[in-house]
């Protein structure tokens, strides 16, 4: 059964250009390679250090399991405070991403509706786009006005239902002002 690591060597021989392949095996892959002698000694200073820090981490284990064995309760809270603080963690990744990708079509679209324009302007001309642009402009500020206007007018007749009331005078507001009475007999033969 072939390892992972001659696997490893068959896709590097199979993909790698005859230079780089002859780098790989002159500088990474041969046991006199300065990375193999760093690789060796690396293993060494690591399993000395386990060996000489397994006791003392095999004591730290016991008094742990003793820890634990006794206060229970304190246990269980530290990984309720633990998962709380994973959980949180992980909920503001989530919300970094959303954010960046968000911010990122925003400023695509930004972008777009800015090369649009600019496109436009260039195909029309500038004194036909700014005639058109002013006219969608007006027409906007004509809608916003009249939506304005209708809510001074509902404004200005609850207003003065509040005063009539506060005066002590109870009358209704469907007959405040005028045209009022004819919208309420076609709401009430609506429905």
């Amino acid at each position: 059964m072939d390892l992972p690591v001659d696997w490893g060597q068959e896709v590097i021989k199979n993909n790698l250009p005859p230079e780089l392949l002859l780098f790989v095996n002159t500088h990474i892959l041969d046991p006199s390679s300065p990375f193999q002698a760093f690789l060796r000694h690396s293993t060494v200073v690591f399993s000395a250090a386990t060996a000489r820090l397994l006791p003392f981490i095999g004591i730290l284990i016991d008094h742990f399991t003793n820890l634990v064995g006794e206060n229970p309760n304190i246990f269980s809270g530290v990984v309720i405070i633990v998962l709380a603080y994973v959980t949180i963690q992980i909920i503001s990744f989530a919300k970094r991403v959303m954010l960046f990708w968000t911010r990122l079509a925003m400023r695509l679209l930004l972008w777009a509706w800015v090369a649009l324009f600019i496109s436009v302007m260039m195909q029309r001309g500038f004194t036909t786009s700014v005639t058109e642009i002013v006219g969608w402009v007006w027409s906007v500020y004509g809608m916003i006005s009249k939506v304005v206007a209708i809510w001074v007018r509902e404004y200005q007749a609850v207003r003065a239902q509040q005063e009539r009331a506060e005066a002590g005078g109870h009358r209704h507001l469907d007959f405040d002002y005028e045209g009022q009475e004819e919208r309420s007999a076609w709401w009430r033969n609506q429905y």
